[in-house]
């Protein structure tokens, strides 16, 4: 019987969403913007981060639904949850990983103090990443061309247009079924990587519709 995982196009624009990260009025403007931008950063590569590095408090800039969305992407790329699918997500293998709380608040008229608009989101650390593609049995992937004379890569990068790519066109080595349920494939340049067995409790629960999920065959 085939196997899948399944690709993730997390940072789809019409996740965006209008929050800040906020570390408080002592941080100046632009420390806070270059702070949220490192971390994003790193999570979008799996590299190491504290959960401390992730603030306890988001600013809504704008209009915001009560309770906020399932899924959103604020400033920088970093990526917020509900507390229904930080839920499922926390029953499944995160690894290195984790969900970290954040109230959400908003500026008073001050501008000198915030408010609370009475709910919480999560921030979802990747923590992880598996080395799994097989591009030789996968469709519309090239290797990444490296403009630059004389600089060697420190490992094979493939890239694929995500909107072009079709069920089952990506193809990984079994041992991505090994560890955890959340990943980043290292050397491929898409978002985010799930086992079918999370997606499968996410469907259930209806929360997986802004994953944008793409199904990938598992080879042995």
């Amino acid at each position: 019987m085939t196997q899948y995982v399944w690709a993730s196009d997390i940072t789809d624009h019409a996740n965006f969403g209008w929050y800040e990260p906020w570390y408080g009025f002592d941080v100046p403007e632009a420390e806070r913007r270059a702070r949220s931008g490192r971390v994003a950063s790193r999570n979008r590569l799996a590299m190491p981060l504290e959960n401390s590095d992730f603030p306890a408090e988001t600013l809504a800039t704008r209009g915001t639904p009560k309770g906020g969305r399932h899924l959103v992407i604020c400033e920088n790329r970093n990526v917020l949850v509900s507390e229904a699918m930080a839920t499922v997500l926390s029953g499944f293998d995160l690894g290195d990983g984790a969900l970290i709380r954040s109230q959400v608040v908003k500026r008073n008229k001050d501008r000198r103090s915030t408010r609370s608009l009475g709910f919480h989101l999560y921030y979802w650390k990747y923590g992880n990443w598996k080395k799994t593609l097989r591009p030789e049995h996968s469709n519309k992937v090239a290797p990444f061309e490296n403009p630059a004379k004389g600089i060697t890569l420190a490992h094979e990068i493939w890239t694929a247009e995500r909107t072009k790519l079709e069920p089952d066109d990506l193809a990984f080595d079994k041992a991505c079924l090994e560890g955890p349920d959340v990943w980043v494939e290292r050397g491929l340049n898409l978002d985010l990587f799930l086992s079918d067995r999370l997606v499968k409790a996410l469907k259930k629960e209806g929360l997986a519709g802004r994953l944008n999920l793409l199904r990938c065959r598992v080879v042995a």
